[in-house]
């Protein structure tokens, strides 16, 4: 997948919480754009999410994840992010 190489080489070059979700918000939204509203674009962004290409990024982000929960959820800029945080975390529950 192109998407997937080219999220990869973005976050290459990102330091920071916020650019980080950026990214990852941006993609949401090519994937809506591809797959339209939520549900094909989040099964597709789970696999995405899964995959080992993304696995270092992930772990670094997961030791900041409280700054990212009060991020995700109080930015206005990562509402497509916040979207697909909210149904997953109703999935979960």
């Amino acid at each position: 997948m192109n998407a997937l190489k080219s999220l990869v080489n973005e976050l290459g070059s990102v330091h920071s919480v916020d650019g980080f979700l950026t990214k990852l918000t941006t993609f949401v939204l090519r994937l809506e754009d591809l797959f339209g509203e939520h549900r094909s674009a989040r099964r597709v962004f789970e696999k995405v999410l899964a995959c080992e290409e993304l696995e270092l990024f992930l772990r670094v982000l997961a030791g900041y994840r409280d700054v990212v929960e009060v991020m995700v959820f109080r930015d206005l800029r990562l509402k497509p992010l916040m979207k697909l945080c909210r149904h997953s975390s109703r999935n979960v529950e």
